[in-house]
């Protein structure tokens, strides 16, 4: 794995290294419940980015695949197929989860390229 991919287990280790205020509470605890659900015996060592793809903690996330899974979560949304409020509430649920693992992500790359510019800047 080079350090270009971004897994689940990228984000939670650099989060670990690096102690500081660089991400918010709920976007702790967020990579936290997805390292979690990778734990319990339904997943089967998957967490569920947007409630609709199972990845590993391994597995490498891209803002594509992100974008794929947003289609997906708002055509369902606007399709009515929700049977109850229940589901309903689930979806939303799923959507804003992913916006903020879209963030982290976002706020990730952001942070690796300026470290990436100080190296070079350094040399």
């Amino acid at each position: 794995m080079t350090q270009n991919i971004i897994t689940l287990n990228t984000l939670l280790t650099f989060i670990r290294e690096n102690e500081n205020d660089i991400f918010n509470d709920i976007q702790i605890t967020l990579l936290n419940e997805y390292l979690e659900d990778t734990k319990s015996t339904w997943s089967k060592g998957r967490f569920f980015l947007g409630g609709q793809l199972g990845l590993r903690i391994d597995d490498e996330i891209t803002l594509d695949m992100i974008d794929k899974v947003k289609k997906q979560n708002y055509k369902l949304l606007l399709s009515n197929d929700a049977c109850n409020s229940i589901e309903l509430m689930s979806l939303n649920t799923s959507i804003r989860k992913l916006n903020d693992f879209e963030n982290i992500i976002i706020k990730f790359m952001e942070i690796k390229n300026m470290q990436i510019s100080q190296i070079l800047l350094e040399l």
